[in-house]
């Protein structure tokens, strides 16, 4: 396994996920989309929980696009 740093943008409309070489190379990266409800003009409303696994899902597909994962 090498060393990778992996950059993570949580942001309104999902969480994207970039991992990096120790030479600044990309060498994966992985999104996923985050749910938003608008129950009032004017208003927009996430479930943090939902960050957590957007999250999760993005940097799990990030080290698999990379083959950066165990084994």
């Amino acid at each position: 396994m090498r060393d990778v740093l992996l950059g993570i943008d949580v942001g309104s409309s999902g969480c994207k996920v970039t991992a990096l070489d120790a030479d600044g190379h990309v060498v994966g990266g992985g999104s996923a989309p985050l749910a938003t409800s608008y129950p009032r003009p004017g208003w927009a409303v996430q479930d943090p929980h939902d960050w957590h696994a957007a999250a999760c899902a993005a940097v799990r597909e990030c080290l698999s696009q990379g083959s950066l994962g165990p084994g």
